[in-house]
């Protein structure tokens, strides 16, 4: 954007300002405004820039997200490998659970033969008296 002070000037004479004071006050006016509007070659670099930066971030977040992805990956297959120990051991303990209580029927019955071996005797005892 371009400053017309000479513009300026023009009308703070209109406005019965003195030349000199009009003149004066018109370049002051143009130095603030030109010392503190942007170009577009300020914008154009600082777009480069702000570019440079978020595809700076951009990378960093990825690195970043790829991080925390390999560290979840590796707890998983800790995890994973835990509790698959953990059900080895629980099919172990089951499986002795099942052989003590096929061992236990057994004598069981084992038991329950002899008793019917021996009432049977008994029987047979007290028939014959």
């Amino acid at each position: 954007m371009t400053i017309d002070t000479l513009s300026i000037a023009r009308d703070l004479k209109a406005a019965q300002l003195p030349a000199g004071q009009a003149e004066a006050i018109a370049s002051a006016i143009g130095h603030v405004l030109s010392d503190s509007m942007a170009t577009k070659a300020d914008l154009s670099l600082m777009r480069s820039d702000l570019s440079g930066r978020i595809e700076q971030v951009r990378l960093d977040l990825g690195s970043r997200i790829e991080q925390v992805r390999s560290d979840l990956d590796g707890r998983i297959e800790q995890v994973r490998l835990s509790l698959e120990g953990k059900i080895e051991r629980l099919r172990t303990e089951i499986e002795q659970v099942r052989t003590e209580i096929e061992r236990s029927r057994n004598q069981l019955l084992v038991g329950l033969v002899g008793t019917q071996i021996a009432l049977a005797g008994i029987i047979i005892a007290v028939i014959k008296l």
